[in-house]
Order: C-alpha cells, then sequence, then structure tokens
C-alpha cells in the first residue's frame, strides 16, 4: 500500500483575486514534487476552474465564505482535493457544457474533465457544503 504525503493545505477567502496565489502555490508543490512544468500547467488550470466554479456558483453573490485545497500525493497518483462552505449543490445537475456550441464561458467542467483521470463529489461531513476530488495518475516513470 503506497504511503500519502499531504504537499499542500492551503485555505482562502473564496474571491477570484485569491485564486492567482492559489495558483502559483501549487505549481510550485507540483515541480517541486517531480511534475514537468508543462504539465504541471495543466493540472493547475483544472484546479483553477474548479475553485473558479466554486467562488462563481456554489458562493455566487449571495455567500462569502473559504475553499481549502488539500494535495496529496503518493508514488501513484496526485489528489486534489477541494472543499467550500456553500449551500450543497446538486452533484447530479453538474455537465459538461456542449462543445459544439460556441459561446463564452462554461468550458469548466470540460476543461476538468479532459485534464483529469478521476472526478469525485464526496458526501460532505457537517459544516462543510460540497467535497470535490480530482485525481491524476502520475508515476516518476512518466518523467
Amino acid at each position: 500500500m503506497a504511503t500519502t504525503e499531504r504537499r499542500l493545505s492551503l485555505r482562502v477567502p473564496a474571491r477570484a483575486k485569491e485564486l492567482q496565489g492559489i495558483r502559483q502555490q501549487l505549481e510550485h508543490t507540483l515541480v517541486s514534487g517531480g511534475i514537468p512544468l508543462e504539465q504541471a500547467r495543466q493540472w493547475v488550470v483544472a484546479v483553477n476552474e474548479a475553485c473558479m466554479n466554486i467562488v462563481q456558483h456554489a458562493y455566487g453573490d449571495r455567500h462569502r465564505g473559504d475553499i481549502v485545497l488539500e494535495v496529496d500525493t503518493d508514488s501513484q497518483k496526485w489528489l486534489f482535493r477541494l472543499k467550500d462552505f456553500a449551500p450543497p449543490i446538486d452533484t447530479k445537475s453538474l455537465k459538461p457544457r456542449d462543445l459544439d456550441v460556441v459561446r463564452p464561458g462554461g468550458l469548466g467542467l470540460s476543461l476538468i474533465e479532459k485534464i483529469m483521470d478521476e472526478i469525485h463529489y464526496l458526501n460532505p461531513p457537517d459544516g462543510i457544503g460540497n467535497i470535490l476530488e480530482m485525481t491524476k495518475y502520475w508515476s516518476e516513470q512518466q518523467e
């Protein structure tokens, strides 16, 4: 059984202006963990899109709160866990937009699904609104 290591744990206000700091810290964590820069930047895009969805859709204009990002890794994968404290969302209603329809916005879920290997919405414990886990399989042989 692989040993899991916590590589990053952040809690920031759920505001668009805070996402730059998340992106920078995450990229540094990934690169220092042996992920090539080009690959790391793709993973950062997926996490950023998920964070922006929290800001825009989970909290929206009605609520203020935080985003928690936890990044764990073992010898086979990287796990990105995002938690928010907004009202729970109906995960069954989340669908990527049809990419054949040309219009701005709405590509976040499609990008996340394209970049990540697994995406799971977990049942949150009391006090947590939503939990999203994204997994990217990666081993040292891929470097």
